[in-house]
């Protein structure tokens, strides 16, 4: 767990009824402890994004489905509701900064459509474009041509500098 998020944590609480204007806010835990400090943030009112993707993992001899964080080490959250005398998350110890809402969004629909994301190399800007039709429909990335009639569809997270990509059809988008 991240040092001082205790602290952050007991003098931190929530309402049950969510706004959906508060901003996502990205986390930076230890590796492989973001679905315990997730776990630990629900049960104080945060709202938390934890993107995991399917993957295989080998216990006792057996190979056994699991799955891994999309983004080790980092976790999205926001409060539901401020209450007075809650400690701001800007500023507590862990939190990195605010991710814009159609970040999370293209992410969530992505995972949504049961599509899983690879890891890509940060691309900070290239050539946008708009998903035109289907489960994708104005999901908004960064294409990079591959083999004919076949593109990647570039997620960024810029507030870190990650980036994950799929697999689209080139005809589905459009210039943003």
């Amino acid at each position: 767990m991240t040092p001082g998020l205790d602290h952050f944590l007991q003098r931190s609480g929530g309402d049950a009824d969510a706004d959906a204007r508060a901003p996502w806010q990205a986390l930076g835990t230890r590796t492989n402890c973001e679905r315990l400090v997730g776990q630990q943030l629900r049960l104080r009112g945060f709202q938390v994004f934890d993107p995991r993707v399917p993957s295989w993992s080998w216990r006792g001899g057996v190979r056994r489905p699991s799955a891994r964080p999309l983004f080790p080490g980092h976790l999205f959250l926001r409060r539901e509701r401020d209450r007075a005398g809650a400690l701001p998350l800007l500023g507590a110890r862990g939190v990195l900064g605010v991710v814009p809402e159609r970040e999370i969004e293209s992410i969530r629909r992505v995972l949504d459509a049961l599509l899983t994301p690879v890891p890509h190399p940060y691309v900070p800007d290239g050539r946008r474009v708009r998903i035109r039709r289907g489960p994708l429909a104005d999901v908004e990335g960064f294409l990079q041509d591959t083999l004919a009639g076949r593109a990647l569809l570039v997620l960024s997270i810029h507030l870190f500098r990650h980036s994950v990509a799929i697999e689209i059809d080139r005809e589905l988008a459009a210039l943003a």
